[in-house]
């Protein structure tokens, strides 16, 4: 006993020596260092809520730490000196450190909610969290409510595209919907949106058409999950038919006999009203009457019936009255004679049964009528065949 009191105090001074050394040492092999993390912030939201800006919310959180330099070496993800750019700093991936909201106190509406951070156990008596960002966070929370809505196709057809559909049916024909309540009150209609592209003229196919919740103004609900996502439509494709006047322009073959010509034309009805596709009623300037006036040495009155294309119908009556006047050539003066070629220009006479205000009353009646261009001009005429050149004015008298 006398041995261990014996000089105490040298004693009590080689511990603190040692002490101090060993210390030294340490701190100079394992130096305290504050190094930052970047730890993954997930958006849980608590039970029947739902975050509404949740595309807004951080995903990450930067987390500074102080500790032996060994300890911050072993956290997962690396660490970067605290001097560093935010922007390089790598993510924990292991659980060392994590960080979650604190929803403890939370309700609907928007609110600022903490940021906790939290150290596994392994190292929480080795390091320090020296502070972290953000610490809060600015939240929005609504009730989460579903329910269930009918579907109906909408098809990206306009009424000038000169298509419609028929035949169309759609399965599902109901879907549910789920999100914050508030969203899902806006949603006015549910719409399978089908796009022309997938579907075929004349023919009946089934095409794939994504689902989209809308409100009254037509516009997408965002937050809003939808289940399922897609529908299968199936529908045919048709042109619009439509219903438009049109003028008569007669066409001939064959020419009168010889000193004779067509000195007038006459039309009765001028215009015909037809039934077809838009776009083949949109390439036509007129329908043609044709007669064949090979020979003929009087003036030729005929019903005859027009020449449509395929796809075209007549409303009503499809002969109209052709009267071609034919005369003798005069010898002593110039022929008027009007040849198949130049028929559409020739004067058609009007008749009592025609008045002069028949054009604008043929405009206010056609469905989509061609304007001014086309009673501009009275007949239209169709190339002719091969003889049907006009004879010639006589040079003068015999």
């Amino acid at each position: 006993m006398q041995r261990i009191t014996n000089n105490w105090n040298l004693k009590l001074m080689a511990l603190v020596l040692s002490i101090a050394l060993w210390s030294h040492v340490r701190g100079e092999v394992n130096p305290w260092e504050k190094k930052v993390f970047s730890v993954r912030l997930p958006h849980n939201p608590p039970a029947r809520m739902m975050l509404v800006n949740e595309a807004a919310l951080p995903a990450t959180v930067t987390v500074t730490l102080r500790g032996p330099r060994h300890t911050l070496a072993e956290i997962k993800g690396g660490g970067l000196p605290e001097a560093l750019p935010l922007n390089d700093v790598s993510t924990v991936v292991n659980g060392d450190i994590s960080a979650q909201f604190d929803y403890s106190n939370v309700h609907s509406g928007q609110q600022m909610v903490p940021v906790k951070i939290k150290v596994a156990p392994s190292i929480e008596d080795l390091v320090d969290v020296v502070d972290w960002k953000p610490r809060t966070v600015n939240l929005a929370l609504d009730q989460a409510t579903s329910a269930r809505f009918l579907v109906q196709p909408q098809f990206t057809l306009n009424s000038t595209s000169g298509y419609r559909v028929e035949n169309v049916t759609l399965m599902p024909d109901s879907v549910e919907l789920s999100g914050p309540s508030n969203s899902l009150g806006r949603v006015a209609k549910v719409r399978a949106q089908v796009k022309p592209q997938g579907l075929a003229l004349d023919t009946t196919r089934t095409v794939r058409a994504p689902i989209v919740a809308l409100d009254a103004d037509g516009q997408a609900v965002q937050g809003i999950s939808i289940e399922p996502e897609e529908a299968q439509v199936t529908a045919t494709l048709l042109e619009n038919l439509i219903t438009r006047k049109m003028r008569v322009a007669a066409t001939w073959q064959g020419t009168p006999a010889a000193g004779y010509h067509v000195t007038d034309i006459e039309i009765l009805p001028p215009r015909v009203t037809v039934r077809g596709p838009q776009r083949v009623l949109d390439k036509m300037a007129s329908i043609t009457a044709p007669l064949n006036l090979e020979g003929v040495t009087t003036t030729v009155s005929r019903r005859v019936a027009v020449a449509l294309p395929a796809g075209v119908t007549p409303v009503g009556a499809r002969q109209v009255l052709v009267r071609i006047h034919i005369a003798r050539a005069v010898l002593n003066e110039p022929s008027p004679a009007i040849s198949s070629q130049n028929a559409d220009h020739a004067p058609a006479r009007q008749t009592s049964d025609q008045p002069a205000k028949d054009a604008k009353a043929d405009t206010a009646a056609s469905a989509t009528g061609r304007g001014a261009d086309e009673s501009a001009a009275p007949h239209e005429q169709a190339a002719p065949s091969a003889g049907a050149a006009a004879l010639p004015p006589p040079a003068g008298n015999r």
